[in-house]
């Protein structure tokens, strides 16, 4: 049983919902020879800053997975929870953690590292609420793809809109850079409590992204943009994904060789 921390510490709750739609018992399919599940809770591991790591899931199969692999891992409701946040929000309300960081349960690729920097803004900055990351697109299939969700921030940072859309448009197209914003959500307990509780707004409901309840609240929310090599990075969601990222795998394992 993973015990309550003291304040000011930073726990990483990896939400992991097994009825998805397009991808059923994706978390539980294999990258690189583990459940996916389990190597996003190995990365998850080696972040320097985080005190602990949970797994929160409805699932008693997702579990007993999680249980063979030794992971730590919270069970949730199935009913009341519409969202990745909900769950991380009701598996923390006992915990004395005072930052919160939801890795999402289909990252296969989010390293320790880059969870380091997604945390370092709240852990320097007391009166941030919240974080997230981005990348640089550099692959020209991702650009129009809404499945690549798309970042703008203004000049210290902070986000000020997440899209599916191509943004910002390229009317100049000198020096223009396109960000993924990655699925990776650091929250002040307090904060996700308050955002969790609030209705979804009219600009989330049109791109289904979460993260624009934020920004229509007023928030200020940080992007922090990764240091990390994310020339094979990709969230999982289809069959094709599982594929693609079984590729993925294989030629980060074989790049870090120097082949």
């Amino acid at each position: 049983m993973l015990m309550p921390a003291t304040a000011r510490k930073a726990i990483a709750i990896i939400p992991a919902r097994i009825g998805s739609t397009r991808l059923p018992r994706k978390v539980l399919l294999p990258i690189g020879g583990k459940p996916m599940i389990q190597l996003i809770y190995e990365n998850s591991k080696s972040a320097r800053l985080l005190d602990a790591v949970c797994i929160a899931t409805d699932s008693e199969e997702v579990k007993k997975a999680v249980d063979a692999f030794g992971g730590n891992c919270i069970m949730t409701p199935t009913e009341g929870i519409f969202s990745g946040s909900d769950r991380v929000a009701y598996a923390v309300k006992n915990f004395e953690h005072d930052i919160i960081v939801n890795v999402q349960g289909d990252e296969p690729f989010m390293t320790g590292k880059m969870i380091d920097e997604a945390l370092r803004p709240m852990i320097d900055d007391k009166d941030l609420k919240v974080c997230t990351m981005c990348r640089e697109i550099v692959r020209k299939e991702e650009f129009d793809d809404p499945g690549v969700v798309k970042c703008v921030r203004d000049i210290d940072g902070n986000g000020l809109y997440f899209s599916r859309a191509k943004i910002p448009y390229p009317r100049n197209t000198a020096n223009i850079k396109y960000y993924e914003h990655l699925g990776i959500y650091v929250f002040r307990k307090d904060f996700l409590q308050q955002f969790v509780k609030w209705e979804p707004t009219p600009l989330e409901k049109t791109e289904s992204l979460e993260m624009l309840r934020i920004i229509e609240h007023g928030v200020k929310l940080r992007v922090v943009s990764t240091s990390e090599d994310t020339t094979y990075y990709m969230s999982v969601d289809t069959a094709d994904d599982l594929k693609k990222a079984n590729e993925y795998f294989k030629a980060r394992a074989n790049k870090k060789k120097g082949r």
